[in-house]
């Protein structure tokens, strides 16, 4: 393709460009199944017992906001009231939501540009590592991300038709964003600087704030019917913000954290930020026709209006506080950037395109594997303390708080009752008294190197005291495919002189977990307190 077939605002749809469309999403879908991560060990385990709560009609008031993100909550316990509980049927929702934003992007691009370029900015979407990687892990951020997408792609379309009914709907995607993730309700104050870009104010934005009403009335009415308090939501979350990220400054915040990532450790996004800045470069040089125009100008401001206030937006002046980065919250990112890459590669030159593209996949088809090898290394102990539980059914045990999670995660999808029981977290406080094994079973604590840390209340395990029997190590479970090609990498990368070794550590890391290794406590003294030497090893 060397010019753009510019077409009107409302095209009669080609069967052809529909077909292909099918066959991308279908492939697309496959590509993330294949790439399924999974739980983490983390949110994602609140997510699903309260979507479980909705498959069964069980409404209960709640005081963290994972729990009270109900645009996730309650389309994921639909999917498990219509397909039973497993780890996939809880997982259907970001899934789908996923590929419903690889659609929302052909829509913007076919209606602007034309066939190719909606078929290339939508094969770049289901590409991009961290976007295959968000569809099957059990977090917010797929369904936040794809309804972020829809309320940009229904408003452009509502300006573009004049449509009211398409303002209204996308007032009602921008309340869907805070329903599902109001950390992200930040992100539509992108919308703002609009006015400034058409130089005037239209009487139909008013049906955006009507459908945006909509949702938020709604919220309230179910935070009162749950909670008795029409807005326990902002009181939660924003006590949970000035606590730890103003007042206890946990987090990033750093300005230029997402361009980092963007444009130098290219991990998550391949190379999705080089090319729509070449895409933005070569549109403003090029002599467009009106809907070619107007479609780079939105892509324009839709990327960089929501890149510049997730940067530089500040929430809290004393102390100067940015808004918090996550390296997740750039999946936020992925469908503008697709965009205005595609557009780029729709105007270059034959060969650069193809030499492009090549860069595009070599990349982006390992780094989701890699994506999906950070989580399997992560929790792959995890399984395996899960499995010993299993095949063990007298014995206690006692872990990081990842392997209690993943347990009762466990418990509650494979309807293993008493597995989460069975295992359970290692308690900080020493004068705690520890949960006992059935009778003839054994007290075990689970040393996972792996995931010791990543909960603060975790470092108990830093130090094994002296009376601990050690029953051997623990084989990691579930490492997956991507684990021969971390494996490979790293192998690859050690041959080559002087800073081989240096190159292939992140790969090695990714093939295997630290080890992770049993310790036999007696039961009636834990912690080696009436030990004749109770050092620690």
């Amino acid at each position: 393709m060397t010019t753009l077939a510019m077409r009107s605002l409302n095209p009669p749809i080609a069967a052809r460009s529909w077909v292909y469309l099918v066959l991308l999403l279908l492939a697309a879908t496959v590509w993330r199944i294949v790439l399924f991560n999974g739980p983490l060990g983390s949110d994602e385990v609140l997510y699903v017992a309260r979507a479980l709560d909705v498959a069964t009609g069980t409404w209960s008031p709640a005081n963290y906001n994972g729990a009270l993100r109900y645009g996730f909550n309650i389309p994921a316990g639909v999917m498990v009231w219509l397909f039973g509980i497993s780890e996939f049927s809880a997982n259907l929702w970001p899934l789908t939501c996923s590929v419903i934003e690889l659609a929302a992007v052909w829509w913007f691009c076919r209606s602007r540009f034309d066939d190719g370029t909606a078929l290339m900015a939508t094969l770049m979407v289901a590409l991009a590592p961290l976007h295959v990687a968000a569809a099957t892990r059990l977090h917010a951020d797929a369904v936040a991300s794809a309804f972020l997408t829809l309320s940009f792609v229904l408003f452009f379309e509502s300006e573009d038709r004049k449509s009211r009914k398409l303002a209204f709907l996308a007032g009602l995607a921008m309340g869907m964003v805070f329903w599902t993730k109001e950390l992200l309700s930040l992100a539509l104050f992108a919308f703002l600087p609009w006015p400034l870009v058409v130089r005037e104010l239209r009487t139909r934005w008013l049906w955006v704030i009507a459908g945006g009403l909509v949702m938020l009335f709604g919220h309230f009415l179910l935070m009162q019917i749950l909670n008795g308090d029409p807005l326990h939501l902002f009181r939660t979350v924003l006590g949970q913000i000035q606590r730890s990220f103003i007042g206890g400054s946990v987090g990033e915040d750093g300005a230029f954290y997402y361009f980092r990532y963007l444009f130098a450790d290219v991990r998550h996004t391949a190379l999705l930020a080089p090319l729509a800045a070449l895409g933005l470069v070569l549109g403003i040089r090029r002599n467009k026709e009106p809907a070619e125009r107007n479609g780079l100008r939105q892509a324009a401001f839709w990327t960089i209006s929501l890149i510049s206030l997730l940067s530089f937006f500040p929430v809290s002046l004393s102390p100067l506080r940015l808004a918090m980065k996550q390296s997740n919250y750039l999946v936020l990112f992925v469908a503008p950037l697709a965009i205005l890459a595609a557009y780029g590669l729709s105007l270059a030159a034959p060969r650069l395109r193809q030499l492009l593209w090549a860069g595009m996949l070599a990349l982006s088809l390992p780094l989701a594997m890699l994506e999906q090898q950070s989580y399997q290394v992560f929790v792959s102990n995890s399984r395996a303390a899960v499995e010993f539980a299993r095949t063990h059914p007298a014995d206690q045990l006692l872990g990081a708080s990842n392997n209690a999670q993943l347990a009762y995660f466990e418990d509650m999808t494979r309807r293993e009752p008493g597995l989460g029981l069975r295992v359970r977290q290692l308690p900080d406080d020493t004068d705690k008294p520890l949960p006992m094994p059935a009778p003839g079973g054994r007290l075990i604590v689970v040393e996972d190197r792996e995931t010791i840390g990543h909960a603060n209340d975790d470092h108990r395990l830093a130090h094994i005291p002296s009376c601990w029997h050690e029953l051997g190590p623990l084989a990691p479970r579930g490492l997956g495919f991507s684990a021969e090609l971390a494996d490979g990498l790293a192998r690859g990368f050690s041959a080559i002189p002087a800073i081989g070794h240096r190159l292939a550590t992140p790969f090695a890391r990714l093939a295997a977990p630290q080890p992770a290794r049993l310790w036999q406590l007696p039961t009636d003294d834990p912690w080696c307190r009436n030990t004749a030497s109770a050092t620690t090893r």
